[in-house]
Formats: C-alpha cells, structure tokens, sequence
C-alpha cells in the first residue's frame, strides 16, 4: 500500500513540476502535516 502511495505522489509531482512556476505556498505546513502521519517513513528524510 505505501508503494501505491509513493508511486501516485511521485507520478503527480512529476506532472505538476511541468506548470510550477511559483514555490508551494504553506509548505511548512504541509510538511508538517506530513511529519505528523508519517513520521516512521519522513525521519531518514528530514
């Protein structure tokens, strides 16, 4: 299940990448958020 996960967050930013063109606005928070649930998988990471 977490390589499903990975595979579509991968496949997603890699399409998104193509029309950023402005940084991720409340990135702290998002990355925080992704801290707290997954905290066992992040801390190699961060």
């Amino acid at each position: 299940m977490m390589m499903l996960l990975k595979k579509a967050l991968f496949l997603a930013y890699r399409d998104l990448s193509k029309k950023w063109s402005m940084p991720v606005r409340n990135w702290s928070v998002v990355i925080g958020h992704f801290a707290i649930c997954f905290a066992d998988q992040l801390k190699e990471h961060l």
